[in-house]
C-alpha cells in the first residue's frame, strides 16, 4: 500500500489538476505520479493531468522537482501552497550572501 493511499484512507482526498509542458509529457505518460493519474486534455504547448489523491510531502517535491515545466491549477489551496514555496525561495535567493 503506498503512502497517497494510507494518506485518503485517513484523510479526504483532493482532486489535482496540473499543467504539465509538452517536453515532460512522455516521462509523466511512462512514469504516473499516483495510480489515479488520468491525462484529461492535450496541446502541442502542454497537457492537462489529473489525481485524486491527498498531496502530501513527497508529492510535493516532486511537483517542485519539475519547475517551471508543472504548474498546479486546482485546487487553489494547493496551488497557493506551492506558490508560497517558491516565492519564499525566490526571496531567499534575492538577498545578497556574505
Amino acid at each position: 500500500m503506498n503512502l497517497c493511499h494510507l494518506a485518503c484512507k485517513y484523510h479526504p482526498c483532493e482532486h489535482i489538476v496540473i499543467k504539465v509542458a509538452s517536453s515532460q509529457v512522455k516521462y509523466l505518460r511512462s512514469l504516473p505520479l499516483h495510480h489515479s493519474q488520468q491525462e484529461t486534455s492535450t496541446t502541442a504547448e502542454y497537457s492537462i493531468f489529473e489525481y485524486d489523491l491527498k498531496p502530501t510531502f513527497d508529492f510535493e517535491q516532486e511537483i517542485l522537482s519539475h519547475r517551471e515545466d508543472f504548474e498546479v491549477l486546482q485546487p487553489q489551496s494547493f496551488r497557493d501552497k506551492i506558490k508560497a514555496i517558491v516565492k519564499e525561495m525566490y526571496q531567499r535567493y534575492m538577498t545578497t550572501v556574505g
